[in-house]
């Protein structure tokens, strides 16, 4: 575990598709995370700006940032064109989020084969704890959750309380 991070560092991994009659439970399950891991004194929040979960956990964070105004969105993304098969509607929102960062990293410079799972060991490498939605295997949340447990984070599994 990264040591510097441990206490300070929270990342999101997450399927990108939340059935439509969890999204509003879901929502609430992260804002409680998000403030509940803030009391605990994590300033860091990394989001990967993939589509769904993402997305969801970097609005939240923004949300928090109106109260806590020390809190930290960094947008940690496999490359700079991530967005660009999306529709409008995803676009916008992804590009909103992305103005409203306190940072942003590109793990690469343009979409390459293994980009996500770099951008998926680097939001672990670089937190202490790990907020999922990781209801069904497969996938790069499968691998990032098992990272995570692998480097030792705290794992908070939202879908559990679903």
């Amino acid at each position: 575990m990264n040591e510097d991070k441990s206490l300070t560092a929270c990342c999101f991994t997450g399927h990108r598709s939340i059935p439509f009659e969890h999204k509003q439970k879901l929502r609430a399950l992260l804002s409680v995370a998000v403030r509940e891991l803030y009391e605990r004194g994590c300033r860091e929040f990394l989001s990967g700006g993939a589509l769904g979960f993402d997305i969801l956990a970097a609005e939240v964070v923004l949300k928090l940032k109106e109260t806590c105004s020390d809190a930290r969105l960094i947008m940690a993304l496999p490359c700079k064109e991530q967005d660009k098969l999306w529709n409008k509607a995803d676009k916008i929102r992804y590009k909103t989020v992305l103005a409203a960062a306190d940072e942003r990293v590109f793990l690469c410079e343009e979409y390459c084969t293994g980009c996500m799972h770099l951008r998926n060991k680097y939001l672990v490498e670089n937190s202490g704890f790990c907020v999922a939605y990781y209801s069904h295997r497969g996938g790069g949340t499968e691998y990032t959750v098992n990272y995570a447990r692998e480097r030792e984070l705290e794992i908070i599994n939202l879908a559990y309380m679903m």
